[in-house]
């Protein structure tokens, strides 16, 4: 296995991948929960990666009161100037709002803008069908599972290395 799927890999477990991505100088952005009217939104977001790399973990619904997050998401991406890859993790997200969808293509161009190789995995199947139809996927980025991501990204690195 190459040295950047074994650095992705290390960041998935939980207390196993918490050293490892300490010894990696792995950044590791705790679980954050927008505020709409003093109520939590149920879209959220977890940052795990470095530089090169950052998985996206989401969970919850994202809808319109919640595209503020996005934007947050958008200047942490923004921030990272040598980024080579970016994975979406969808495992936790229940729907995508139909408002929401524009806005989430303008996202996943900044994405697409860099000089990073994008996977979106875990979509569940309706909101796979809903974004599908919206034209906004592409199904070279799509993966089933975070690890299926990973592999796909590592293979292109060692194609290209």
């Amino acid at each position: 296995m190459s040295q950047f799927a074994t650095q992705l890999l290390a960041g998935l477990t939980d207390k196993e991948g918490s050293e490892k991505c300490q010894r990696l100088n792995v950044e590791r952005l705790s679980k954050r929960w927008a505020m709409l009217d003093g109520k939590k939104d149920p879209f959220g977001y977890q940052l795990v990666g470095n530089d090169s790399v950052l998985i996206i973990n989401f969970s919850g619904s994202l809808h319109s009161g919640s595209l503020s997050t996005l934007d947050e998401i958008t200047e942490a991406l923004n921030s990272k100037s040598s980024l080579q890859a970016v994975i979406l993790n969808f495992t936790q997200v229940e729907t995508l709002a139909f408002e929401a969808i524009p806005r989430f293509a303008q996202f996943l161009k900044v994405i697409r803008g860099k000089p990073a190789e994008l996977r979106i995995c875990s979509l569940k199947l309706p909101l796979k069908e809903r974004l599908g139809r919206s034209g906004i996927l592409r199904s070279s980025e799509i993966t089933e599972t975070t690890k299926d991501a990973i592999y796909s990204l590592a293979g292109n690195k060692q194609k290209v290395a």
